[in-house]
């Protein structure tokens, strides 16, 4: 008997689905921003056609764009091609009354992201904008987190675009032209073929776990001690965690987005003259905004700090032949010193507990195995950890930063000047903060639930005043 081809998502990627729930919208996004040379014509109409050709001819050799998820109870959760798929479903046209400015694209983004993603298609969408004022245009782009991480989403996005502007060459592409060619398996076939490969893994698992009891000791000692130290700092976490204006409840389906550059060049400048990390100065520069939000609401900082922020860290690096989708991230609890008046303190401290997390603790390795295990035991375990653990509420805030491309990118003849990134948000979680390097800038993403954060404008211009806070420390 022969069995069909299953392309099953990971324990980790399978998480993000169970996980989404309620106002809880596991969707990762961007909101891209061009130039519009060559693709808005003199009176502000898009060519918006000829950019949905090009993103499906790119699209014809990324499979994954054109898949949806079939879910089989036990015995796992597929990725399989889409009969019907339908590029006019998921690259859409709108528009900004003329002449837009970037605050009402934001808020158009808001209204786009507060949308759940359809689970009986494949789990991504990207919004044409035009509009804008200046001649630009903008793309909204969101994908589901099981598709992938923000560095797999980075890599991916800017797969569509080119070094260098060119014509928007090639005619029309036909939604047949990329649908798949076979037939798209039954249930009873992947039926089979998951509890095939069910039976094939059984072995694996006890030859791991013999590995692990016998030649592995060293590596088993590692990743028992992350697991103690990832116990103890979530109970620990837990329990010391103090009521903060950034964790309501419960929070609505409602999203407020807006976006803010910040000079990289100056960031990498003070990076240098302080002795940190890039990520380091993204943090404090985070720590020192929410420190001034405290501050502009009438809370008193040292009764609400240390805040504690999930960073989720990339695996990719430490891994040979990494997927180029998905998700291979561990998250990890870093401390924010709101409660410290001081900026060059701040980021002493935050300096001292990243080098903590990345040398002298055994967290990633723990990550890295339990998702191993993970993948290999029962699918709904990685899931249920993931999902008691965001109800235990171990961190206040989540904070992203991926490192994106350092040179100009052009969609056709149009270049791609800004780039804003989402993070979705867990439960009683009122803000995500994402940073993302692109050409020069860091540009800082902030995905708000509307009803508990009004006030995320106040937000925006505490991120650059902190940034400025912290160019001039070092230029002091």
């Amino acid at each position: 008997m022969s069995f069909v081809p299953i392309d099953r998502l990971s324990s980790l990627d399978r998480a993000f689905l169970t996980i989404e729930s309620g106002p809880l919208h596991m969707h990762v996004g961007a909101v891209a921003v061009f130039d519009g040379h060559g693709l808005v014509a003199s009176d502000g109409a898009l060519d918006a056609l000829a950019i949905r050709d090009a993103i499906g001819r790119s699209l014809a050799s990324i499979p994954r764009f054109r898949q949806r998820v079939r879910f089989f109870p036990l015995l796992g959760t597929v990725w399989s091609p889409d009969p019907s798929f339908d590029l006019d479903f998921h690259v859409r046209h709108t528009a900004i009354p003329r002449p837009g400015s970037i605050a009402q694209l934001h808020a158009l983004a808001g209204r786009l992201f507060s949308q759940c993603l359809d689970r009986e298609r494949p789990l991504w969408e990207m919004w044409l904008v035009e509009g804008l004022e200046g001649g630009r245009f903008a793309i909204v782009t969101k994908a589901h987190h099981a598709m992938l991480d923000g560095v797999a989403g980075v890599t991916l996005l800017a797969s569509l675009f080119a070094l260098e502007p060119h014509p928007l060459a090639g005619g029309p592409v036909r939604a047949e032209s990329l649908r798949p060619t076979e037939t798209e398996p039954s249930r009873l076939d992947y039926v089979r073929a998951l509890v095939r490969h069910r039976l094939d893994e059984l072995p694996v698992l006890r030859r791991r776990v013999r590995e692990l009891a016998t030649s592995g000791r060293g590596q088993v000692r590692t990743a028992v001690s992350g697991v103690i130290e990832m116990i103890e700092g979530t109970l620990g976490a837990v329990t010391s965690m103090r009521p903060t204006p950034l964790n309501p409840e419960r929070i609505g389906p409602h999203r407020a987005f807006e976006g803010v550059r910040l000079p990289l060049a100056s960031l990498q400048r003070a990076r240098r003259a302080l002795g940190c990390t890039l990520n380091d100065v993204g943090l404090a520069v985070v720590t020192g905004a929410l420190r001034r939000l405290f501050v502009s609401r009438g809370v008193v900082p040292s009764e609400v700090g240390p805040l504690r922020a999930l960073v989720p860290v990339n695996l990719r690096a430490r891994e040979s032949g990494a997927r180029g989708g998905g998700n291979r991230v561990a998250m990890l609890l870093a401390e924010l010193p709101v409660h410290l008046e001081d900026p060059r303190a701040r980021l002493s401290a935050i300096a001292r507990s990243t080098a903590a997390l990345k040398g002298g603790s055994h967290e990633i390795e723990a990550a890295e195995l339990a998702e191993e295990l993970g993948d290999l035991g029962p699918e709904s375990l990685m899931g249920l950890v993931f999902d008691a653990a965001l109800h235990l509420l171990p961190f206040h805030v989540i904070v992203t930063n991926v490192p994106g491309p350092s040179v100009p990118l052009y969609l056709g003849p149009s270049r791609l000047e800004s780039l804003y990134p989402l993070v979705p948000l867990f439960a009683r979680q009122s803000v995500g903060i994402a940073l993302l390097s692109y050409d020069g800038g860091l540009f800082v993403g902030l995905n708000a639930d509307r009803g508990s954060m009004p006030d995320l404008g106040a937000l925006t211009r505490a991120i650059e005043a902190s940034a400025d806070e912290i160019v001039a420390l070092a230029g002091a």
